[in-house]
């Protein structure tokens, strides 16, 4: 009879390790996912807000790897057209100003030079055979890990505050600067920003969505999220949070004066 017993307490040991497997998926499936480079934007709130759930949490920045993983999206930051069913909120504009030092000429390019400069791909300023000799970025421009190639053909530097770009333009006015939205509001008084397609990045034409180098980025909840991820969604999207958005660089969108929809 003893003989008996242990097979069955063993296999019943089996199978509640199974059910405690299944219990602990269901616990850990919470994932929030941050694209383009937003992750580093909602962190800290992120890892206050969710610790304290009954289940672990991860933040993702959305690549490939991370997607594979078996693990339920309850709350995603992405560009608006990835995004379908309901649920979804606008949140903020991200995009990339073009600068230059007010001695360089140049007042418009096209969409397709400036992507070619995002990809560090534009040798010579258009029509001449100057040449390009480098292009500064401000943080936030680039997605961690996904800068233009180093060895393209101008060279590509980050740099940390404006001013800093603005004092290297100053000895060296065609190169470029890449700032982020809030770039186009308080300029460098020594540096100009460039239109593009004609369309200068004012405030106006940024919170329009006409300006062409520049993506709306909302905000979804999932269905079947808990509170906490509600929660926190409501604390990106409330006022008191724009400031932090503002600076990271990007421009929030006040769904209360109409930006929204447009």
């Amino acid at each position: 009879m003893k003989f008996l017993i242990i097979p069955i307490l063993l296999l019943s040991f089996a199978l509640t390790g199974v059910r405690a497997e299944d219990s602990g998926l269901s616990l850990n499936t919470i994932r929030v996912v941050a694209k383009g480079g937003f992750k580093e934007l909602i962190k800290e709130e992120v890892l206050s807000r969710l610790n304290r759930m009954d289940g672990s949490c991860e933040l993702s920045s959305g690549d490939p790897a991370d997607a594979a993983k078996k693990k339920t999206v309850m709350l995603t930051l992405a560009p608006e057209r990835e995004l379908k069913g309901t649920g979804a909120f606008p949140l903020l504009w991200k995009g990339v100003v073009i600068a230059v030092s007010r001695k360089n000429p140049y007042q418009n390019l096209t969409k397709q030079e400036a992507e070619k400069i995002l990809k560090n791909d534009f040798p010579v300023w258009p029509e001449t055979d100057i040449p390009v000799k480098n292009i500064y970025y401000l943080p936030h421009i680039f997605e961690s890990g996904k800068e233009p190639a180093k060895n393209g053909k101008t060279r590509i530097s980050s740099v940390r505050f404006a001013d800093i770009a603005e004092k290297l333009l100053e000895h060296d006015p065609r190169a470029i600067v890449l700032l982020p939205l809030t770039g186009a509001i308080a300029p460098p008084p020594t540096l100009k920003t460039v239109s593009i397609n004609g369309i200068s990045p004012d405030f106006d034409s940024i919170t329009g969505g006409k300006y062409p180098l520049q993506e709306k980025y909302s905000l979804k909840v999932h269905e079947g999220a808990p509170k906490e991820i509600s929660e926190l969604a409501e604390l990106l999207r409330s006022p008191a949070y724009q400031q932090k958005i503002l600076n990271f660089g990007s421009i929030p969108i006040h769904t209360t004066n109409g930006d929204a929809q447009k």
